[in-house]
């Protein structure tokens, strides 16, 4: 079955994000004034949850949904601890930058669960 275009943009973005995600837990953890180990291990948590994603999409393979849910979780936590802990900004602001996120993110998995259960 041919992987549909989508997916094949997806899965190459996540695959970059998952490269980033291992190169900022890197630095995070190797030098302090970079970041606290939480984020860290948090970043290289997004890296792991991302490579995965991203080949779950290219293969087509039916764990590939899940795969992105995992990604989007660790989204969602390093929205939370960024905001309180390292980074916070103002409330409305804030809230209006989650909501657009969990939008996105439940687009997204719309269409990563519609390509990954047409892979059976």
């Amino acid at each position: 079955m041919k992987r549909p275009f989508g997916a094949s943009i997806l899965s190459v973005l996540l695959f970059f994000l998952a490269v980033a995600g291992f190169g900022n837990g890197y630095l995070m953890l190797a030098d302090p004034k970079y970041g606290t180990p939480i984020l860290g291990v948090i970043a290289l948590t997004y890296g792991a949850t991302a490579l995965a994603a991203s080949v779950g999409l290219w293969r087509q393979r039916q764990w590939a949904y899940r795969a992105f849910l995992s990604w989007a979780t660790v989204v969602v936590l390093m929205l939370f601890v960024m905001q309180f802990s390292a980074l916070p900004i103002a409330w409305p602001q804030w809230l209006a930058f989650v909501l657009f996120v969990g939008s996105l993110l439940w687009v997204l998995a719309r269409y990563v669960r519609k390509v990954s259960f047409a892979a059976l």
